[in-house]
């Protein structure tokens, strides 16, 4: 702008300059001339620089509104995407301060969630607002499995960071109550078929040790045992078909499966005191019992007959009215009996 400016003021010093070399003017009307020229020349310059900032200021205010717009749009948009999450999500900046959240009704306690939540203050329960504060405090990835009200929630926290600096942290809850019954339901079925199938293999085996005794020589008992051996062998075969069919199916599907079909009245759903766990059954009329090994923790259906009017006796005695009968006797299988394995088992029990 300083050389536009010298620029101008040679140029206007050099038409003064013929002006006097052609009209020999009065030097005071020289000056004048000299002056007003410079006068003129300033003010031009001025109102040019003023028009380039008005220019300048115009585009930067436009500038910064459509900024604010796109700002308000994505965060618009990421407050859309957070809502949507179907599981507990919180966002918590660098002073602690919760700046986001969606579904956390279920994480708080009774009464509306606060619109300005902190780390320290906030209205979720104990174990929640235990964990944001350690996961903000200390910084660093978190992965943790906590309690709320009887559901099992796993607790996520991611820190976030800017320029290397540490800006807040993510944190997530997510419900795997289901996950972990089916963990626990996959671990009952290993047992269980594990346990099927030792069954037939020890038949088996024992009637093969007796056949291929020196001194064996029943034919009578060796064709017992070779029809015995064969509808244990048809027992094992149909044993792996159902492994192999039920190995193709999720556990996810058979629990929806299992769930729609008791949601029909299709399936009866019961649950033992011993692990815990949901089991699905054909719908009966009569109330289902259970027999639960205290060995191999395998559960049988059993038919046990209540005495006629417990009900009442329910209500009059203790006034409780019966809703669900259902027995559960503990004890020991015949195959843990037959093993040893009970015997072993009182003796831990003992001890």
């Amino acid at each position: 702008m300083k050389r536009n400016k010298y620029g101008y003021l040679g140029l206007i010093l050099a038409c003064i300059a013929v002006v006097q070399y052609n009209y020999h003017l009065n030097e005071y009307v020289l000056l004048l001339l000299v002056v007003v020229s410079i006068a003129l020349l300033w003010e031009f310059l001025d109102q040019k620089n003023l028009n380039v900032h008005r220019r300048e200021n115009i585009e930067l205010q436009e500038e910064i509104k459509s900024t604010a717009k796109d700002a308000h749009l994505k965060n618009k948009q990421l407050l859309t995407v957070v809502t949507s999450i179907p599981f507990p999500m919180l966002l918590v900046d660098q002073f602690g301060n919760i700046v986001m959240h969606n579904n956390v009704s279920e994480l708080c306690e009774d009464g509306p969630v606060g619109e300005h939540m902190t780390y320290m203050s906030n209205a979720y329960l104990h174990p929640v607002r235990e964990f944001i504060k350690d996961a903000f405090i200390l910084e660093k990835p978190m992965d943790k499995i906590i309690d709320i009200n009887g559901v099992e929630y796993q607790s996520i926290s991611v820190p976030v960071t800017a320029k290397k600096k540490y800006s807040g942290c993510l944190v997530l809850f997510q419900d795997i109550s289901k996950t972990l019954e089916g963990e626990k339901m996959q671990k009952r079925f290993i047992a269980d078929a594990s346990h099927e199938l030792k069954t037939p293999i020890a038949v088996i085996k024992g009637m093969v040790e007796i056949l291929n005794r020196e001194d064996f020589d029943d034919e009578e008992t060796r064709r017992e045992f070779m029809d015995q051996i064969e509808q244990e062998i048809n027992r094992l075969d149909i044993l792996v078909k159902d492994l192999l069919q039920l190995s193709r199916l999720s556990l996810s599907t058979v629990y929806r499966n299992c769930e729609a079909l008791a949601e029909k009245g299709l399936l009866f759903r019961s649950t033992t005191m011993s692990d815990g766990l949901t089991r699905y059954e054909y719908a009966h009329d009569t109330p289902v019992h259970y027999a639960i090994c205290l060995s191999c923790h395998r559960v049988f259906p059993v038919d046990v007959d209540l005495e006629k009017g417990y009900k009442e006796h329910m209500d009059s005695e203790y006034g409780f009215e019966v809703a669900e009968p259902k027995v559960e006797i503990y004890g020991y299988c015949k195959d843990c009996r037959a093993s040893g394995k009970a015997r072993e088992h009182k003796g831990k029990i003992e001890l």
